[in-house]
């Protein structure tokens, strides 16, 4: 099942099928980022170093 994660004004959506992993921004609901990771990524943990 994929997973998504928010903040920043993207979401981040796991393509477990595909091994990969995208970046959308938001504002105008483009890919920005594709990362081919292998496997099958199924969940996203999205760390911020600001409170």
């Amino acid at each position: 099942m994929p997973d998504l994660a928010t903040g920043g004004g993207v979401v981040h959506v796991s393509l477990p099928r595909g091994g990969r992993l995208l970046t959308v921004d938001l504002d105008s609901g483009k890919v920005v980022r594709r990362l081919d990771l292998g496997g099958t990524p199924t969940r996203i943990i999205r760390l911020s170093t600001t409170p």
